[in-house]
């Protein structure tokens, strides 16, 4: 008969637990941020190589713009390392300098997500005299968005 009793009990105890039990419920949020970027991947403009009676040389290059999509951006050509007054130059030693000049690379667009190319042209005027060398310059390519 005690067993009965301590076992009745027992089933009291759990029943009361069972009664007393709750649930409560809520909510998580899921959120990401995705922010606009821009990236460019530069290239050499070469104007080939020429003898030294050449006045003139042309030559183009493409670079790469890629945009966050439906980022808007615009596009500019900075001075050059050479720039003296606003003139873009190629220089080879300390003093020599042959004047250029950049198109190609302004304006804007919208970014796709993916590479867009840009095609940048030059143009070069050789003054008389200029020593054999390779003349250099390193402009600064700038994409605002």
């Amino acid at each position: 008969m005690l067993h009965k009793i301590i076992a009745a009990a027992s089933l009291l105890a759990v029943s009361a637990v069972q009664a007393d039990a709750a649930t409560a419920n809520g909510t998580l949020g899921a959120q990401i941020t995705i922010t606009s970027t821009c990236a460019i991947t530069g290239a050499t403009l070469d104007f080939g190589s020429y003898v030294s009676t050449v006045t003139s040389a042309t030559g183009s290059a493409v670079v790469k713009v890629n945009c966050t999509t439906g980022a808007t951006y615009t596009m500019a050509i900075g001075a050059g390392a050479n720039d003296v007054s606003g003139q873009k130059n190629m220089k080879f030693g300390t003093t020599n300098l042959i004047p250029y000049s950049l198109t190609g690379f302004s304006g804007g667009g919208t970014g796709t997500g993916v590479d867009q190319s840009v095609t940048i042209n030059g143009s070069a005027t050789i003054p008389a005299g200029m020593p054999a060398g390779v003349y250099n310059d390193t402009v600064a390519l700038t994409v605002s968005y």
